[in-house]
């Protein structure tokens, strides 16, 4: 499964944050991530029909484990960490249905977010699959797990860290 082989790729990658230097951090972020993003939208275009993990799943990482990794991506981030971006890509117009670009000033919803926070949960999200893999849970379910999560938490935080990093990676 591509999607597994893109979670592992990436959780190792932020697993070793600590002590990494952030220039190839950073790279070695944009190209896992970016391939774990592309095979989420495999998932979702597959028409993937099972359950979510319900019963079967695995116990939550604990929020302990999410502090430890957010600190070491923070670290290894330092003055990186913060980024500038906006909380809606489009406003709709109630009465057209359409975005609408000038319903809001700039300044109204333009917000500053921790790149290292939208790592971490992308972590969380993606790692919480592969211990239900290893643990014997069919791919199946896993598989519709992360493209549920994909399209609710984790893929939003991806795109945006995708564009906070490729502004770093391309600086």
């Amino acid at each position: 499964m591509e999607m597994r082989e893109a979670a592992e790729a990436y959780c190792q990658v932020i697993e070793a944050a600590r002590g990494s230097n952030r220039p190839q951090f950073a790279s070695d972020v944009a190209r896992t991530l970016a391939r774990a993003v592309a095979a989420a939208y495999e998932l979702v275009s597959a028409g993937i029909h099972e359950e979510g993990l319900s019963e079967a799943a695995p116990e939550p990482i604990p929020h302990e484990r999410w502090v430890t990794c957010f600190a070491d991506i923070a670290s290894v981030l330092a003055v990186w960490d913060d980024y500038w971006t906006t909380l809606d890509a489009y406003r709709v117009d109630d009465a057209t249905g359409l975005p609408d670009v000038t319903a809001l000033p700039p300044t109204d919803f333009v917000v500053n977010l921790s790149l290292a926070d939208a790592l971490a949960d992308i972590w969380r999200d993606l790692r919480q699959g592969l211990i239900a893999l290893r643990e014997g849970v069919p791919a199946e379910k896993v598989a519709w797990e992360w493209r549920f999560s994909f399209q609710t938490h984790w893929g939003a935080h991806a795109v945006e860290a995708l564009r906070a990093i490729h502004a770093q990676v391309t600086s």
